[in-house]
């Protein structure tokens, strides 16, 4: 599996967890049902996924050198 594959994931594996879960909790409001779980889910893998892919075409790009041009 790609770097930036594993790094999307994990990144949104772990806003599926803050979001679907912990901030319910913290905000008092205990609405967990099970289509707002799936549409999280859904919503942040593929958020991490794109997350993961840019900064790995920034990262691409980050260093380039470009010549001074006169």
């Amino acid at each position: 599996m790609k770097p930036w594959v594993k790094f999307g994931l994990g990144w949104g594996l772990y806003m599926f967890v803050a979001m679907a879960f912990i901030w319910p909790l913290l905000d008092n409001s205990l609405e967990i049902t099970f289509n707002n779980v799936i549409f999280k889910f859904v919503f942040n893998l593929i958020s991490g996924l794109v997350l993961g892919y840019l900064q790995h075409k920034y990262k691409k790009y980050k260093h380039v050198i470009h010549p001074n041009k006169k």
